[in-house]
């Protein structure tokens, strides 16, 4: 329909891509910063940029005649689910193969824009499968939810606390096979462990993680340690540590 509206204005059809795109920004800089981006394009002139800003205005002063029966029944249906719609016929994106509506959805209160995109595209899967099949879709942008649940403090305070009940520390890169098979042994008895994978970063950055993390106890694997076939056990909680015999590690969490 954004293309209708655009040839109305007497728009070229190698030039609709083009403008549709600058009008789908009006909504971030208004019509009289986007008629100087239409200016811009060769082959529009202020005289059409004028005329494609009266078709719009026209469009909105008749809006619940030109919507149609369709988009009323979708209208009824999403006022039923309580989904709040804004009727666009500024937006625009991926043109190029979207054959009919398109559709994004937005967060009350995320400042950066739409969160999902999609619309229908009768042709793309054709493009693939050799025939035409009818789709609608659509796609979330991650980031942006993430931002989004940010922005809006929906995360819960608890999110970066990790599953994990022990963290097997790695004295340096020499140690890391025997913290690996003491993860290894802990994981065997079904208990929940993970390793600090990165071989030169001192202990108490290692430590510092595991609180951060919410982990209870830690393992240290030290020369002495291994030498006298030990572990040593803090738990991070009590700010507490005791050393117990490698034979004896998997009896002292059961």
């Amino acid at each position: 329909m954004l293309f209708n509206k655009i040839e109305k204005a007497g728009v070229p059809e190698n030039l609709r891509i083009k403008v549709s795109r600058e009008i789908d920004k009006i909504e971030k800089v208004g019509w009289s910063k986007v008629k100087k981006l239409l200016t811009n394009i060769p082959g529009i002139d202020e005289n059409t940029a004028g005329k494609i800003q009266q078709v719009f205005k026209l469009w909105e002063l008749s809006q619940p005649d030109e919507i149609g029966q369709k988009m009323n029944r979708v209208y009824e249906e999403a006022s039923k689910r309580n989904i709040p719609l804004k009727w666009d016929l500024t937006l625009a994106r991926g043109l190029d193969y979207y054959t009919d509506m398109i559709f994004e959805v937005q967060v009350n209160g995320y400042s950066a824009g739409a969160v999902c995109g999609g619309g229908r595209y009768d042709n793309l899967i054709g493009f693939f499968a050799g025939k035409n099949i009818p789709a609608v879709g659509c796609a979330f942008g991650f980031d942006r939810l993430i931002e989004a649940m940010e922005e809006l403090k929906l995360f819960p305070k608890n999110i970066l606390n990790s599953s994990s009940e022990i963290l097997v520390t790695v004295f340096n890169e020499k140690f890391l096979n025997t913290s690996l098979t003491v993860l290894n042994l802990l994981r065997k008895a079904q208990i929940n462990a993970e390793i600090y994978f990165e071989t030169d970063q001192r202990l108490d950055k290692q430590l510092k993680y595991a609180d951060k993390k919410g982990i209870l106890y830690a393992i240290i694997i030290g020369p002495d340690e291994k030498k006298s076939n030990k572990v040593t056990i803090k738990n991070l909680f009590l700010k507490s540590q005791e050393t117990v015999a490698s034979d004896k590690l998997i009896s002292y969490f059961k």
